[in-house]
């Protein structure tokens, strides 16, 4: 509610100054992010309710890991893709040293 998004926020830390296209780009994820914590959290609630224990206790310990996993690894994929190798996988444009090409 106050300031950036998180994700925002983060690549922040490694690029104070976030072009347009990178701003939009925290922000959309940021709403994805947000989007798959509602499921999640609607999967895990009607799991609880109406399921039985073994059924969300896989979704919860494994299922939903594995989905987070899988998410966060689609999201730095595309951003490499995307705005290129940053150091350290980040959103930061870092120019190579002198001498070196990437």
């Amino acid at each position: 509610r106050w300031g950036p998004p998180m994700i925002e926020r983060f690549a922040r830390l490694q690029e104070p100054n976030l072009s347009e296209p990178k701003v939009r780009w925290c922000r959309t994820w940021t709403w994805i992010w947000c989007a798959f914590f509602v499921l999640n959290a609607s999967a895990a609630a009607a799991l609880a309710l109406f399921a039985p224990l073994e059924w969300w206790t896989l979704y919860n310990g494994l299922i939903a890991y594995g989905i987070i996993g899988l998410l966060f690894a689609v999201e730095l994929g595309l951003r490499l893709l995307k705005f290129g190798r940053a150091r350290d996988a980040g959103l930061a444009s870092s120019p190579a040293p002198e001498g070196r090409s990437r």
